[in-house]
């Protein structure tokens, strides 16, 4: 789910900057999907469990 959007993200930051941004922002980039997706996995245990 934010895997995909990342993705698209990284491909517009393409144009016009040197290789040491583009490692930056992808390691950002990477770090903000995972958190992501931890939370989402906590999100979503919790409302199976309210049910």
């Amino acid at each position: 789910m934010f895997d995909s959007r990342g993705k698209k993200g990284l491909v517009s930051f393409d144009k016009g900057e040197s290789n040491s941004e583009k490692v930056i922002v992808f390691l950002c980039m990477r770090y903000l999907n995972i958190q992501y997706t931890f939370l989402y996995k906590i999100i979503n245990s919790g409302r199976a469990c309210q049910t």
